[in-house]
Formats: structure tokens, sequence, C-alpha cells
């Protein structure tokens, strides 16, 4: 997903080419990574310690992908008779849907 700073989401999982062509015009060629950004990074989460502000932004792409699944099985439920419901999982697992690949903080 490519989320800005406050919690809107500009392309969600299903969006994956755009989202891996940003990646590679900002990171092709790169090997080594950019200090100045790295110290910024280290200076907002307190090195690494206090990482709410990505919390909160992690949380929302879970909700946003969430929602949108959602409304996809409810349109699939509406326009074919062949679709499933998928029950919703329990409190205890909403943690383990899902698995970070990886992340890039665009400044």
């Amino acid at each position: 997903m490519y989320i800005y700073e406050k919690g809107t989401v500009k392309y969600n999982f299903s969006n994956t080419k755009q989202i891996l062509e940003i990646f590679q015009l900002l990171c092709a060629g790169k090997d080594e990574p950019y200090e100045e950004l790295c110290k910024l990074f280290q200076e907002e989460t307190q090195q690494g310690k206090d990482t709410g502000a990505y919390n909160k932004l992690l949380q929302s792409a879970m909700t946003s992908i969430k929602e949108t699944f959602a409304g996809r099985v409810m349109e699939n439920l509406k326009s074919s008779r062949s679709a499933l419901l998928i029950p919703s999982p329990s409190e205890d697992s909403e943690q383990s849907e899902f698995e970070l690949l990886t992340w890039l903080i665009i400044k």
C-alpha cells in the first residue's frame, strides 16, 4: 500500500504494480541508504523506540485492506450466485491476518 502521513490511502493492495514502480523509481541503483534520512528517522522514533506514528499508519493500512476486501465480497455476493460469504475472523487472529513484506518511508 501507499499511504500518506495523515493516514489517507493513495494506492491500496490491489495497486501492486504502481507501488512497485514507485519503489523502483526511488530505489533503483541505490545500494546504500540515504544517511540523512536514516538519521531523521532515528530522531523521529527515538532510535526506533517510539514508532507509534508508523504503527498508526500500519493500522490504517490494515483497516483499509479489510474494508476494501469486505466491499469486494459484498459486490461479489450481489452479482454472482456462486459467491461465498467468508466468515469474519475472531478478534484473536486479526493481527495475524497480514504479513508485512517490506516498507519504504518516503520523505
